[in-house]
């Protein structure tokens, strides 16, 4: 590298990849599909599954993931409540930014309608509806899908605004938010370990430590991150008794976020939240938004300094 000053220095960077899409090594299990009463509450789950992944979606709590089971590190990436309300918790609870906590949607009942099923790969999709006002009118639609050959989650969303009457000067403007808590635990135990949260800003990469039982506190702008820098957010866990790291990424369109957000308070002992807000948007009758996320777990890497199209990775200069 040529300094200011015409001098040349030599930097030695070392890079770890891990990539979520090909596992050539081995066949990787079916995808399976399933829509039944797993946990005997009355209400049917959907169960997406393949070799690497197990995600337990909730249709009667806004069409939320429950759990989502990462084979390779034997751990759970998310767990429900209780904090605030009677089943909070998940990832992609879905929000719009024009409604305060915790809106019309965290708990709204989501159609299911299942779109494909087959050993290479299993979508679903789950549709809700606001309850009051304009938001009555505005639709939240999520797709879920897992491929055979990949160990990531995708999820494809679309926020529509349908009034049935086609009038042009009906309009509406707001922003979708989802709301995660992403944290990396032993599998159906509501304990998680050691987290640290990773948030790539203009000024650098943000890293925010989470101990279970301990008094956390973020206090950055009132829990607001306004300047991200790329379109990911992470979390790299520690279990311990000598096991490797093990984490998760959301993958996400840059061009549509306007900034993240971590509610992490004394009083919330066992996760934090992780969400983002995207940009508002202007909907007339009978227009759509749409948007995609991938959630990437890994195992292997100690930190995450980046992550795109499948690839969750760290540099880091010696």
């Amino acid at each position: 590298m040529l300094d200011t000053e015409g001098r040349w220095t030599v930097l030695v960077a070392t890079v770890l990849l891990i990539h979520t899409i090909p596992h050539a090594h081995a066949a990787p299990a079916a995808c399976r599909l399933t829509h039944a009463d797993i946990d005997g509450d009355g209400a049917k789950e959907v169960v997406l599954e393949n070799g690497f992944l197990r995600a337990t979606l909730e249709p009667s709590s806004g069409g939320r993931a429950a759990r989502v089971e990462y084979k390779p590190g034997g751990v759970d990436l998310t767990c429900f409540g209780p904090y605030r309300g009677t089943r909070p918790g998940g990832l992609f609870g879905d929000r719009i930014t024009t409604q305060s906590f915790p809106g019309d949607y965290l708990e709204a009942t989501a159609a299911v309608a299942v779109v494909k099923n087959t050993p290479d790969e299993v979508r679903v999709r789950l549709t809700s509806r606001g309850q009051g006002g304009q938001a009555a009118n505005l639709i939240i639609e999520k797709e879920w899908a897992l491929a055979r050959s990949r160990s990531s989650l995708e999820v494809a969303a679309t926020m529509a605004y349908r009034t049935g009457m086609t009038d042009p000067k009906d309009r509406i403007r707001t922003g979708l938010w989802w709301q995660h808590i992403l944290r990396v635990g032993k599998t159906g135990s509501q304990q998680g370990f050691r987290n640290t949260y990773s948030l790539p800003l203009t000024n650098g990469i943000l890293q925010v430590p989470f101990v279970p039982q301990a008094r956390n506190h973020f206090e950055q702008d009132d829990s607001y991150v306004r300047n991200p820098a790329r379109g990911w957010i992470g979390t790299v866990a520690q279990p311990g008794d000598g096991a490797a790291p093990v984490g998760a990424v959301f993958s996400l369109d840059y061009s549509q976020l306007l900034h993240y957000y971590i509610c992490m308070v004394p009083g919330m002992l066992e996760f934090p939240t992780v969400e983002w807000y995207y940009q508002k948007v202007n909907l007339r009758d009978g227009e759509t938004c749409r948007t995609k996320v991938s959630l990437m777990p890994f195992r292997g890497l100690d930190e995450v300094t980046g992550a795109h199209g499948g690839i969750v990775g760290r540099l880091r200069f010696d």
